[in-house]
């Protein structure tokens, strides 16, 4: 079965910068079938598979379609990598989380948790121009994941680079 180590965090917290980080210096190969994603090696060994694709913005998971879910849930069904990661809003949701555990998967939830004020101070500098209801609606979903999942927590303040590490350890890779 495979694992799925997904980043969730409030808009803004800093999950896609998060994410990059942590594959950074690894070779990364965008595919599109079943679903969207990227194959990650190094030294062409494959590490694992990062759900979704990279764009200007917001990446991950938030640049697939809306309808996504079943189409990740059938790949999972079937033969999937032994180890995914994905990050934003896209697929955060109990009834994704909980279908993923009934296919038999492994599910570590990571949560990024910013600061009052952190993320949205971020939101501004990147010119985020999200309606504040449903920011607040985000933050109350990250909210309910976390106390239902019990996510390993990471310090949004902490550096990219301190960031990448603990990420890479919690994915198991080794350091490269």
């Amino acid at each position: 079965m495979s694992r799925l180590v997904y980043v969730i965090g409030e808009p803004g917290a800093g999950k896609t910068t998060l994410v990059d980080a942590a594959l950074a210096g690894l070779d990364r190969m965008q595919a599109s079938w079943p679903v969207p994603h990227e194959l990650l090696y190094s030294a062409d060994e494959l590490l694992g598979v990062h759900l979704g694709r990279r764009r200007a913005g917001f990446g991950g998971t938030d640049a697939l379609s809306l309808s996504i879910q079943p189409g990740v849930l059938r790949w999972l069904a079937g033969r999937p990598p032994a180890l995914l990661l994905a990050e934003g809003d896209r697929l955060a949701n109990a009834s994704f989380f909980d279908a993923v555990g009934a296919l038999g998967h492994t599910l570590d939830l990571v949560l990024l948790q910013a600061p009052p004020g952190v993320a949205a101070g971020r939101r501004t500098r990147r010119g985020a121009r999200q309606d504040p209801t449903w920011v607040k609606g985000r933050i109350t979903k990250v909210a309910r994941l976390a106390a239902r999942y019990h996510p390993q927590v990471l310090d949004a303040t902490r550096t990219p680079r301190e960031l990448a590490e603990r990420l890479t350890r919690i994915l198991g890779w080794e350091a490269r």
